[in-house]
This record gives structure tokens, C-alpha cells and sequence, in this order.
């Protein structure tokens, strides 16, 4: 015999290694030791040349026919057999040979210069055994294999045997974008997931990108308490360990809340198509623009906040208001007053029309200049009783008053006199109009309101 080899202990140890580039995973190589250092041999046969050593180690034989070997049985592809040594002399040589169950064979001698840095030669099945018949060229090996060693010269002791399995990667599928409303809870599906080997895959979630796991399983459900754009990521793992990655987005936006307008006249009936405008008091911007329907009523949808309105309808004086929305859905009554076109007729003590004069309602903002028949026209003037002021076209004396609006008194008339009289003033009605007179600077005002009732005569 030309050299001693040790050979210890028998056993299972399983390793997974997995590379991943950008979210894509590639072939896993799993690694199962079938033998190590301090390993029994309870699944070696030795030969009938071989013996033991005292130390528990394993004196091959330099023939074949009597050198231990050991049975791998695997139901996936074999790529390589590893062999792992210690203290292999300079003029060392192993020989390494496989067999199959079919009693096709191969062997391979190796020396200390082949070995790597840490005493390892790597055997590929396919390629440096060439095996024909059992394993194509560049393939792997299928099923069972016999893995023996014999001396062929020096001294070496082995520190383990160990077989590599190619194993495909699952493929990952986190499922499609979603939008979701603030708080909301949403599902994720991750059965999309497939492994071509077969295997049962676990499944591991993260929703806030922090490369840490937030929930397990294959359709979990998370909610988002913020708003904005969510990478959901998804790890699917077979038992080898191999594993892939694949990510979908969540859109998170705002809660929204229903925000009804019931919009009615005075006596309370329903009014169509009235225009309301609704603004976002932290921006300015109208964030909703709606027609009432024929119930008198329009929604909009809006998140919490601070919000105005402005509603608007023909024959109705605008209205406006305030509100905030906070966590529910509202019903805002809002009732509108009638409103008229209105007009001022302005003439001197003789009749004739007073062209320039300057008509103002000062508390609605409102103020116009009559024109050569003397006329000054309003529109949407609401009901109720407004200031008025009414001033020369020389701004040589300005007078106020009172008028009320109503449904049947739309036009008033205001007549500008020289008066020597001094101050002073009185009111007079002869049935049909009411005459209101005011003496002052020089000027005799009359304000003639007419009540343009059906049938009546101005």
C-alpha cells in the first residue's frame, strides 16, 4: 500500500446559497455533506481489503474492488461531488470514482496542486467524468450515485464528501398596483408566485421598504395611515433556499367624505339647478364646482379640512358660508332668499331724466350710474329692506334712505329738485305710490317708490 487515508464519521448537513441581481434570482446550489470529519460509518461499505484505524479513521486499500465507497441517494440533479481534504503530502494522489446504478462508471485522479486554499477538489459530473448513456454532456445526474476513493500514492486524510443539487428558483409575483383610501385595509395576493421544481414556497412581505418583514402568507392584508406612493415588496422561498423578489406599488389617498348640499327657498321647496362652488380655505383653489338636482341637493367629496361655499341661483340672492370636515360624511341645509332685478329712475322737479347720477346700496356692495333716460338697473337684488344712496351728477348733494324690496316692488324713482325752503322733509301716499321727500342743500330729493302690483297704474 502506497499511502494511508483516513475517512471519519458520516452524516447530513444541508446549505443553500442564492444569488440575487436587481429583484432576480438565479439557480440556488444546495450542498449536502454526506460525510465529515467525526462521522461513524454506518452507511460506508469499507471492503473486504480496508480496515480501520485506531483513531476511528479509514485505511484504504489501493485496489478499486475493495475501497470504501458510499451510496448517495437523491431525487434531484447531481452537479458535483466535493471532496474535502487535510494534510495532503506534496506527492499525494486520490483516486476519485463514481458509479451508477446502471454500472456505468467514471473516475478521477487528483493531487495536492489541483486542490484549492482550502483543501477542496470539486468534481463536475457531467463534464469531468463524462458520462455517457446515464448523464449527458453538460447535464447532471439523476437518482442514485456511488461515490468510492482509493490511495494512489502519498498520505492524505479526507474531511468530508459532499454532493451539489442544481435547483431552480421560484419565481416571484407580488400582484398588481393598487390605489387605496387613507386607512383602508388592503389585500395583497401573492398566489401568482411559481416554483418549476414543484416546491412549497414561503412568502415574506414588506410595505414600507425598510428591508424588514411585515407580514407572512400568501394573501395578507396591511393598511396604510398616510398618504403617498408605496413600494410593497414580496420574497418568495423555496426549502432549498432559493428565492426571488418581485414589487408592486400602492397609491394611498386621502379619506374622503360625502358633503350634501340641500338647498331650498324660503318656503322650504326644493331649488333645482342652483350652482354651488365649494373652496378649500388652506389653498383658496375651488375644489368642487356642482349643480343641485331636481331635489335641490349636490355632494361633494372631500377630505378633512377647512372649506367655504357659494351658492348662486336665478331669481335667489347668493349665499354663502363655511365648514369643516372631520372624519364623517354632512348634510348642509341651506336656505336661499328670493332676489329681483330692481330698477332707479332718477328725473328732476320737471320730469326730466338726471343722467350721471350715482345710485348705491352700500350693504350690497352694489352702485351704478343712470344712464340718458335717467335709469339705473340691478339685478339679483334680494328681498328685504337695503340702504340707498343717491347722489347729484355734480357730487352737490348725496342723499340716504331705506327701500324695501319685494316680490311686487321692483321700481323706485328719485327725483332731484332746487329747494329754497331749507331743511326738512315728509312723507306722503296717495294710494298708489309712496312719496318720500328730503330737503337739504339746495336740492328738493324725491324718492318715488311704485308698487308695480297687477293691475295697478304708476
Amino acid at each position: 500500500m502506497n499511502g494511508t487515508q483516513h475517512i471519519k464519521r458520516f452524516g447530513v448537513l444541508v446549505m443553500a446559497a442564492m444569488l440575487v441581481v436587481s429583484g432576480l434570482a438565479v439557480a440556488a446550489t444546495v450542498t449536502t455533506t454526506v460525510w465529515q470529519d467525526g462521522d461513524d460509518f454506518s452507511d460506508w461499505t469499507l471492503g473486504t481489503n480496508a480496515s480501520t484505524t485506531g483513531d476511528g479513521g479509514l485505511e484504504l486499500s489501493d485496489s478499486a474492488s475493495s475501497s470504501p465507497y458510499v451510496n448517495i441517494s437523491n431525487t434531484e440533479a447531481v452537479d458535483k461531488v466535493r471532496i474535502e481534504t487535510r494534510n495532503m503530502s506534496s506527492g499525494a494522489e486520490v483516486r476519485v470514482y463514481l458509479e451508477t446504478p446502471l454500472n456505468t462508471s467514471a473516475d478521477h485522479v487528483f493531487n495536492a496542486s489541483q486542490i484549492d486554499s482550502n483543501g477542496t477538489i470539486t468534481i463536475d459530473v457531467a463534464d469531468s467524468l463524462h458520462f455517457s448513456g446515464d448523464s449527458p454532456s453538460n447535464e447532471s445526474w439523476s437518482g442514485d450515485l456511488r461515490v468510492g476513493m482509493m490511495e494512489v500514492s502519498g498520505d492524505t486524510t479526507i474531511e468530508s464528501v459532499s454532493y451539489l443539487d442544481s435547483n431552480t428558483a421560484p419565481t416571484a409575483d407580488a400582484g398588481p398596483n393598487q390605489t387605496a383610501l387613507q386607512g383602508d385595509s388592503v389585500a395583497f395576493d401573492g398566489s401568482g408566485s411559481t416554483d418549476s421544481d414543484g416546491d412549497t414556497l414561503s412568502y415574506s412581505w414588506d410595505f414600507d421598504g425598510d428591508g424588514t418583514e411585515d407580514a407572512t402568507g400568501v394573501s395578507p392584508t396591511h393598511s396604510f395611515s398616510s398618504t403617498g406612493t408605496y413600494t410593497v415588496e414580496l420574497t418568495v422561498t423555496d426549502p432549498d433556499g432559493a428565492s426571488d423578489t418581485d414589487t408592486m406599488t400602492v397609491t394611498v389617498e386621502e379619506s374622503t367624505y360625502e358633503q350634501t348640499f340641500d338647498v331650498t327657498d324660503a318656503n322650504g321647496s326644493a331649488v333645482a339647478n342652483a350652482t354651488v362652488d365649494v373652496t378649500d380655505d388652506s389653498t383658496g383653489t375651488t375644489v368642487a364646482t356642482l349643480t343641485t338636482d331636481d331635489n335641490g341637493s349636490a355632494v361633494a367629496t372631500l377630505a378633512d379640512g377647512n372649506y367655504s361655499f357659494d351658492i348662486t341661483a336665478d331669481g335667489f340672492d347668493s349665499t354663502n358660508g363655511s365648514f369643516a370636515v372631520s372624519g364623517a360624511a354632512q348634510t348642509h341645509n341651506v336656505t336661499l332668499s328670493p332676489a329681483h332685478d330692481i330698477t332707479v329712475n332718477v328725473v328732476d322737479s320737471t320730469g326730466i331724466a338726471v343722467e350721471n347720477a350715482s345710485v348705491e346700496f352700500p350693504d350690497l356692495n352694489e352702485s351704478a350710474t343712470t344712464d340718458e333716460n335717467g335709469s339705473a338697473a340691478f339685478t339679483g337684488i334680494a328681498e328685504g329692506t337695503h340702504n340707498v344712496t343717491v347722489t347729484g351728477p355734480d357730487g352737490d348733494i348725496s342723499v340716504d334712505d331705506e327701500i324695501e324690496v319685494t316680490e311686487n316692488d321692483t321700481e323706485f324713482e328719485v327725483v332731484l329738485s332746487e329747494d329754497t325752503s331749507g331743511g326738512g322733509g315728509w312723507v306722503g301716499d296717495n294710494g298708489d305710490t309712496t312719496t318720500y321727500v328730503f330737503v337739504g342743500g339746495g336740492l328738493l330729493v324725491v324718492l318715488l317708490m311704485f308698487a308695480a302690483l297687477a293691475g295697478a297704474d304708476p
